[in-house]
């Protein structure tokens, strides 16, 4: 094979990746064909020997959806009191706004090709103003291998990860992000989310997850923290009733896991499973309570049950 054509896409590659990398699949039939194309794409690929999630072609004529949600990302504004903006991004790995919300993601290479119809890994809020600027020192949250010298010990990444590798989910098909925009201003990081209280800001902040769902289609929504779920519950009927809620312990006993969930403006429907934050997963998890289970295997049967009934493909490719 030659130079020039070891680097030419092959036709299938070209259409998956555009069905994946540009928002616009008019059907939930579409969406289903964009994923066995991705299957087939990767097939293809491997065999080639070339890893897919790096895929980036005609750059200078498509924009990568992270990159998009990046522009719109001013529709959150304007940010109120104990809420400040990002002035900067972390080029390695870390949750969306601060990061790219990829697996993978480095400063010096094209940004990994977006999970479609994977899983949302969907948290709270980033951080605060202080640490994030201790964090930017790094360059991410966390490094790619755990067992390497430079490996940072994140609470939030390390139990999420621990998670991930029991339910042989790859963090390559996940895209990890927040609801809320903006970092807590000074060095607070704890507790309810201060712009949570400007009820106009909460709505922005809402819109724009609509956004993030619709630019990834996630088939499976894992939320964390208690603050999560009834942040969603406006945005579709299937989670009408987490509005309000407060505890975990609450949601246990409303039910926990969702499935065909449709939100505002879909046109996929996905499981959406509540979990423990982990940044605080060990002592807190042992109240979970799912059927005859409780605590870690609770949740980890709550995971189980979504991956089956959404049909994600969650593995490495």
């Amino acid at each position: 094979m030659s130079k020039s054509s070891e680097h030419t896409a092959h036709p299938v590659i070209e259409l998956a990746v555009r069905l994946h990398n540009e928002a616009l699949l008019p059907s939930a039939e579409a969406v289903e064909a964009a994923g066995s194309l991705r299957s087939l794409a990767a097939t293809i690929m491997d065999r080639r020997g070339r890893a897919p999630r790096r895929y980036t072609p005609h750059q200078a004529c498509m924009r990568h959806p992270v990159e998009l949600l990046l522009d719109t990302l001013s529709e959150v504004k304007p940010y109120p009191e104990g809420v400040v903006p990002f002035s900067a991004r972390l080029p390695g790995t870390a949750f969306f706004p601060g990061g790219a919300g990829l697996w993978g993601a480095q400063g010096d290479r094209p940004l990994p090709i977006m999970p479609i119809g994977g899983v949302m890994i969907l948290g709270h809020d980033f951080h605060s103003e202080a640490a994030f600027a201790k964090t930017l020192v790094s360059g991410g949250e966390v490094h790619l291998s755990r067992a390497g010298p430079n490996y940072r010990r994140v609470p939030t990444w390390e139990a999420l990860l621990d998670v991930l590798d029991e339910l042989e989910i790859a963090p390559a098909r996940c895209f990890f992000t927040n609801v809320y925009m903006g970092l807590r201003e000074g060095s607070g990081t704890t507790g309810r989310f201060p712009g949570s209280r400007d009820v106009a800001f909460v709505e922005r902040c809402r819109r724009f997850l609509l956004k993030q769902l619709d630019a990834q289609r996630p088939k499976l929504v894992l939320t964390l923290g208690a603050w999560v779920p009834p942040f969603l519950a406006p945005l579709a009927p299937q989670l009408a009733d987490w509005l309000g809620v407060r505890t975990l312990r609450e949601i246990d006993r409303r039910g926990p896991v969702r499935h065909r969930v449709r939100f505002d403006g879909s046109v996929f429907s996905c499981s959406v499973v509540a979990l423990t934050h982990t940044c605080l997963r060990g002592p807190n998890v042992g109240r979970r309570r799912y059927g005859d289970l409780e605590g870690h295997a609770a949740e980890i049967a709550m995971i189980r049950e979504a991956i089956v009934a959404s049909g994600v493909d969650a593995r490495v490719v």
